[in-house]
């Protein structure tokens, strides 16, 4: 099958007075595979896996003879848009996805509309009618932490929900360099069900590579930088003030 690359950026910042230096580890993720099984008397649908770009995002997409999926990764989960090709509605059953890790351990995931503190309960299954869209997001729960509030005379960080990064963020070039993860996998199962019978599709995407970065950034008087993962930082003179952008 055809190697398809998703380059995932995930930034760190260190404030030093009124500069920023902004780490960024750059993971080139390629959609390895997806299989799905079949009953003896069915033929495998045929496997059709294309890149798509979408307004500067790179973006992948499956299809099969009842769904069209597009999916892409962020710092934290995966994105994904699905389309019901099939003559029937579908459903997912998110207490049944897996999202099974670099070291191939499996874990419970969340979705949208999830709260934090309830991802651990029960999610019903999402319908999806035929020939409609449905976009969603799968969210490792053990991505999903809480960080008590710090406050010192300089600076501010409020407590609150935060979700980390798919894969670690290294502090140096050199740990970047022995890292073990190009060449790893992960997965997501998810299970779509049609007319009562369920289809395992396995989607497995492969860490290819990573890049380490380092730039420091110099700030007027006052800058306000937002990033990624939801943190705001304002840095001024000798005082940082930090806080939660959600």
């Amino acid at each position: 099958m055809k190697k398809l690359s998703l380059l995932l950026v995930l930034p760190l910042l260190v404030v030093e007075g009124c500069s920023t230096l902004v780490k960024t580890t750059v993971y080139d993720v390629g959609l390895k595979s997806v299989e799905k099984p079949s009953l003896p008397t069915e033929q495998f649908s045929e496997i059709k896996v294309n890149t798509v770009q979408d307004e500067g995002v790179t973006k992948y997409s499956f299809k099969d003879d009842n769904i069209d999926i597009l999916w892409y990764v962020s710092g934290s989960h995966f994105n994904f848009k699905l389309t019901n090709i099939s003559d029937y509605a579908i459903k997912i059953p998110w207490d049944e996805v897996v999202y099974i890790d670099e070291d191939n351990n499996a874990n419970k995931v969340m979705h949208s509309g999830i709260k934090y503190n309830e991802r651990n309960a029960a999610q019903p299954a999402s319908v999806i009618p035929r020939g409609t869209s449905f976009s969603d997001i799968v969210l490792p729960t053990d991505n999903v932490q809480w960080r008590e509030g710090t406050y010192t005379r300089y600076s501010s960080i409020p407590g609150g929900w935060e979700e980390t990064p798919l894969f670690p963020q290294y502090d140096s070039a050199y740990l970047a360099g022995t890292s073990a993860l190009p060449g790893k996998t992960v997965s997501i199962m998810m299970p779509i069900i049609i007319q009562n019978v369920t289809n395992e599709y396995t989607f497995t995407f492969q860490i290819n590579d990573l890049e380490y970065k380092e730039e420091k950034v110099n700030n007027p008087l006052l800058t306000t930088l937002a990033i990624t993962t939801g943190v705001t930082v304002v840095a001024c003179a000798a005082a940082v003030a930090v806080a939660v952008a959600r």
